[in-house]
């Protein structure tokens, strides 16, 4: 006990409650914040008077925060620091529009200090803390007040808890939890009307590309087209189209992307491999803070050639049939299968048996 208590600690070494004789140790440890000390070590049990044995100790090394320079004697100071908010909340929950005009939301630090021997620094710790900057770097001895910024990168549904922790040379560090927390929604950095979860909508005519001898568009160009009108509502940055899906390496979309106000993309569908069944690949439109629901395309291909490759072949003689396989080699003695017959300047699509 008494003034430097905190700088001895006592240990018991030996004796019990049936010996006569206790055995303690006394360990000395200065702060280092001055040179002598003194405190008292109190005997006590429960049926005698208690004893006080007085202890010193004395320090000769370097003093702290002094830089090893005599006198002055540094004494040990305090750090008292309070946030305001704590809680980080982006947007806000009472409706206010720090976060919707400017993208981040800020908590000031105000720091009071007593007896501090140099600058007084700034430390966040924790998960996410890169989401977290401070200014200034540090404060002079004085105290003053530090600026906790919080952008987030990450929707969060439940609070993260850095801990800001101020410290100095001689002073016991204060550590401060702050609570941040995103729903995701965007800032509008245009500082205009807010600018939340956007919506995306796609509408796809036609939804069926399908590939035969009887659709004109087919048989002119070698594929079909489709137009998705894409209907855009709050959204920010550009509307990316994505495919999913078997073999939407068939598919091509133009342009690579819209802006944020919506348009037109086409969709070009060029088969490659003969199906008997549609296949169903689907696209998806994102944007940063919206993204659409899956519009599926239905793709089928019976194997017939379009003109452009049918129509050049010529039969030897009006009447006569001649026969290609389906990728446009001429067949001499075709054998069962399914091949194109050519005849009078027709093509047809035909089985052998």
């Amino acid at each position: 006990v008494g003034a430097d208590g905190e700088s001895f600690s006592v240990s018991k070494t030996s004796g019990g409650a049936s010996t006569s004789q206790h055995v303690f140790n006394v360990t000395f440890t200065p702060d280092r914040y001055k040179r002598n000390y003194s405190a008292f070590l109190r005997v006590s049990s429960p049926n005698t008077t208690d004893i006080m044995i007085p202890l010193s100790g004395s320090y000769t090394g370097t003093l702290a925060g002094n830089g090893g320079t005599e006198p002055p004697v540094v004494t040990k100071g305090t750090i008292k620091a309070e946030a305001a908010p704590a809680y980080l909340t982006c947007p806000n929950p009472d409706g206010k529009t720090e976060f919707m005009d400017k993208g981040y939301r800020e908590s000031t630090v105000t720091v009071t200090a007593n007896g501090i021997s140099g600058d007084i620094s700034a430390s966040i710790s924790g998960d996410n803390d890169k989401e977290l900057t401070i200014t200034p770097a540090k404060l002079g001895s004085e105290g003053g007040t530090f600026t906790v910024r919080y952008t987030p990168t990450v929707q969060r549904d439940s609070y993260f808890k850095p801990v800001l922790t101020i410290s100095a040379a001689n002073a016991d560090p204060v550590s401060i939890t702050l609570f941040c927390k995103w729903d995701g929604t965007k800032a509008n950095t245009g500082g205009n009307t807010p600018v939340g979860n956007g919506t995306i909508k796609a509408e796809v005519a036609p939804a069926y590309l399908t590939c035969k001898s009887n659709i004109a568009e087919f048989m002119n160009k070698g594929y079909r087209e489709s137009t998705v009108t894409v209907t855009a509502t709050n959204v920010s940055g550009d509307i990316i189209p994505t495919f999913d899906g078997d073999n939407d390496h068939e598919l091509t979309i133009t342009p690579a992307k819209l802006g944020s106000e919506g348009g037109t993309f086409t969709v070009r569908y060029t088969p490659s491999v003969i199906r008997s069944t549609y296949l169903k690949p689907t696209l998806t439109l994102t944007a940063s803070n919206a993204k659409s629901d899956p519009a599926t395309f239905f793709l089928i291909w019976d194997g017939t050639k379009p003109s452009t490759g049918v129509d050049s072949i010529e039969a030897d003689v009006i009447g006569e049939a001649v026969y290609y396989n389906l990728q446009g080699v001429r067949v001499d003695n075709p054998a069962s299968g399914l091949y194109i017959r050519v005849r009078g300047g027709k093509s047809t699509k035909v089985m052998l048996k």
